[in-house]
């Protein structure tokens, strides 16, 4: 299967539960086909780099009966499930994120409801 050698060996850096964080992250990648993991640098809003897992590329959406695909990432933080992954919308050049969207801040960081009341049990793929 594409991607799981991939996941598989990113996940061993995740102490806590590097099953559980290969197999969430392989459902999300079979559910969303346009995205790929990789290892890469994330900074905080601190200025702190964290090397972290992160799903990237696009995520396909309907949106007024048309079809999108929205540049995406997901950082899987090394506390993964017991906090919730961090998700940005990466605009083109082209694309521009909508003044005081109710979801997404200038800086492309999601405010999913589902994120706000993320638990140990909840499930990236309900995203």
């Amino acid at each position: 299967m594409q991607h799981q050698a991939t996941v598989e060996k990113l996940s061993k850096g995740y102490e806590l539960e590097p099953r559980r964080v290969a197999n969430d992250c392989m459902s999300l990648l079979k559910a969303h086909p346009g995205l790929s993991p990789k290892l890469d640098n994330f900074y905080t809003n601190t200025g702190e780099e964290q090397t972290l897992m992160c799903l990237t590329g696009t995520i396909q959406i309907i949106y007024g009966g048309n079809k999108y695909n929205i540049p995406f990432t997901i950082w899987i933080p090394k506390q993964y499930p017991r906090i919730p992954p961090l998700c940005f919308v990466l605009p083109t050049k082209d694309m521009v994120i909508k003044n005081h969207h109710n979801h997404v801040d200038a800086n492309g960081q999601c405010y999913f409801p589902y994120l706000n009341q993320w638990a140990v049990h909840s499930h990236i793929l309900e995203l």
